[in-house]
Order: structure tokens, then sequence, then C-alpha cells
């Protein structure tokens, strides 16, 4: 299992893109989301791409990725 934490620092809403699944997130200023990856071999681990308003997390191959705010996974979408 792998576990990075993404918070947006910014005053804007971030985009944030799960790939390759093309799962979108949108993240509120100031909150933070815990993504989660598991199975496969994890050799490489995420690869983190920063974009223009966002980020892009690309799991490895045979990955299983999940969004955690507060504990509880979240649903592609607006998170606060």
């Amino acid at each position: 299992m792998q576990r990075i934490n993404c918070l947006n620092g910014s005053e804007a809403v971030m985009l944030l893109i799960i790939e390759p699944w093309a799962e979108e997130y949108l993240i509120e200023p100031g909150a933070s989301v815990d993504i989660v990856g598991q199975g496969g071999c994890f050799e490489t681990g995420f690869e983190v791409e920063h974009v223009d308003k966002g980020m892009i997390i690309y799991g490895w191959e045979g990955s299983i990725v999940s969004v955690f705010s507060n504990g509880e996974i979240v649903e592609p979408g607006f998170q606060q």
C-alpha cells in the first residue's frame, strides 16, 4: 500500500485527476485528501504531474487507487 496526501494550498479550487481511470475531484482551497494505492506491483509507486490549476496522479499497473477525506472514501466530484 502507498499513501500520499494532497493539500490544496491555493486560493482557488484545484482539479485532481486520478489516472488511468480519469476520475476527477475538485478540491476546495485549504482542503486535503489522502490518495491510497493498493495491489499490483508498486515498484514505481505514484507518478504526480502538475498541470494548470491542478494535478494528475497516476496509479501503477494493477493498482486500485482510492481517495479519502477525513478517513471516509469519496466519490469523484466536489470535495470540501
